[in-house]
């Protein structure tokens, strides 16, 4: 567990990324540009995965970043190895996905914790203080009752996109010119794929004369996936003589040389698999859910200004498929220009995408550091309030006997000083100084009563107007210590 002492300003802040395997190509062509693009003057970057990190680093090309391999080691080792390395801030890219690291950020091996890119629910975790996110995924006004992290907003996407090759080219005619009829596709996780939206697929394969329909999933490598998933579509209605089942096989992205649309999931959506379909030029259909898992496709279209290819209702999906089927100069156009309408968006700039995250980095240091040192100035007023209690019921008590003498004089006094140093150390995290200024005013009134001579209605004021405003000053204070 971190220390108070560890919170502080830097120059330089240590920030981690902890995911299973970076290999893994949905998350790691997503969040390679954090890995090497990051500004070597402020931060320092440090990786925990499994596998040969010596292999994975030699890829990326940047050496400034520093690689540990956690494998087959345990939890409090990793912790420990975590907290030796003093983590600022531990970026988590596997949340409940499998061979996940939550055990240990349930031990809080850093100061601040936040999740991102590889999973689009919550941690569940309070130990994970953030998400990392988009206004596009998580708009301002979206119910966050359903996570336990603070939404940190990116200004545009929340991951950079980087592709895995750069060989194959896009710039090529759609396949329905030369095939006479629309080729759909779905390269996402079959299982993701519910009934009621392959009926949406179906009603609109059924409104395009001719048109094919590719799914391509790891399900497809055994034959009875193919038999399961073959009697599941005849069931609703397929005619199966257009419907392909394809395995996922090394030369992935050459199949989308054969589809002409790609059709999203919902609810839960494609990242890498839409950026994939783009970066080949195929349009992407999406639909636009309600939760971050299913706002993704609608984050990327927003990111590269394809909304006409955005729907917010299954109607509105199946009329787009089918208005974007029928527009062949449309499609051919698209095939030729998204990706370089990719390369030119946020979604490939890395610079831009590097520099909003870093910005965040140091946005919540700061914030905590702030509230570390709002800590120690509170407990220091806490005392000195407790002082000055303890000197007014002195006070009080010398007046009630008739003492005017010039200690008590002085004890105003120093009453008055501590006031205004409290006033001084408190501005700013109140917000207000009304109870401070009034126990001021307060003060030089009996101070002034006292000096007059008249000593009963000093200690009358004291009694009566400080102490109850100076009760409520010290709970205000206790409350905020305690939160």
């Amino acid at each position: 567990m971190y220390r108070h002492k560890d919170i502080k300003e830097k120059e330089k802040l240590n920030i981690g990324y902890i995911l299973p395997d970076f290999r893994q190509y949905e998350v790691a062509c997503m969040s390679y540009p954090l890995l090497t693009s990051f500004n070597e003057v402020e931060f320092n970057v440090f990786c925990y995965a499994n596998g040969d990190v010596k292999e994975l680093r030699e890829r990326l090309g940047n050496q400034s970043s520093v690689w540990r391999n956690i494998a087959g080691i345990s939890v409090e080792m990793a912790v420990r190895g975590i907290q030796k390395d003093k983590i600022d801030i531990l970026v988590d890219l596997s949340s409940h996905t499998s061979s996940h690291c939550l055990p240990i950020l349930s031990r809080k091996p850093a100061v601040i914790q936040m999740s991102s890119i590889g999973y689009f629910h919550t941690t569940g975790l309070k130990t994970v203080e953030y998400l990392l996110t988009d206004k596009y995924c998580s708009p301002e006004e979206q119910d966050q009752d359903y996570f336990v992290e603070e939404a940190l907003l990116i200004p545009q996407s929340h991951f950079c996109y980087r592709p895995s090759t750069e060989e194959l080219a896009a710039y090529e005619d759609a396949p329905m010119t030369k095939n006479g009829y629309v080729t759909f596709g779905c390269f996402h996780h079959f299982t993701h794929v519910v009934d009621d939206f392959l009926l949406v697929w179906q009603a609109m394969i059924a409104e395009v004369p001719n048109a094919r329909l590719i799914i391509k999933s790891r399900i497809f490598g055994s034959g009875y996936g193919c038999q399961e998933t073959r009697f599941r579509l005849k069931r609703l209605g397929f005619d199966l003589d257009r419907v392909e089942l394809r395995s996922v096989r090394s030369d992935d992205f050459d199949d989308y040389r054969d589809v002409d649309i790609i059709l999203d999931t919902c609810p839960y959506q494609g990242a890498s698999s839409t950026c994939d379909a783009l970066y080949m030029g195929v349009p992407v259909i999406v639909m636009t859910g309600t939760r971050h898992s299913s706002r993704l496709g609608y984050s990327i279209l927003k990111n590269i200004g394809l909304e006409e290819c955005i729907a917010q209702t299954t109607e509105e999906y199946i009329s787009k498929a089918i208005a974007l089927a029928n527009n062949p100069y449309k499609v051919m156009n698209l095939h030729k220009n998204l990706r370089e309408r990719m390369r030119k968006s946020p979604l490939m700039d890395e610079k831009r995408y590097v520099a909003n995250v870093e910005r965040l980095y140091k946005k919540v240091w700061k914030n905590i550091v702030d509230e570390v040192q709002a800590e120690k100035i509170l407990k220091e007023v806490s005392v000195l309030l407790h002082t000055v209690e303890e000197g007014l019921v002195y006070l009080h008590g010398r007046l009630v006997l008739g003492d005017l003498s010039e200690v008590v004089l002085q004890i105003f006094d120093d009453t008055a000083y501590a006031f205004k140093n409290t006033q001084v150390a408190v501005h700013g995290i109140f917000g207000d100084n009304e109870t401070l200024l009034w126990l001021i005013k307060k003060s030089n009134k009996a101070r002034q009563l006292c000096k007059s001579k008249q000593g009963a209605k000093a200690g009358e004021c004291i009694a009566t107007e400080i102490m109850p405003l100076l009760k409520e000053m010290i709970k205000r204070v206790e409350r905020r210590l305690e939160k």
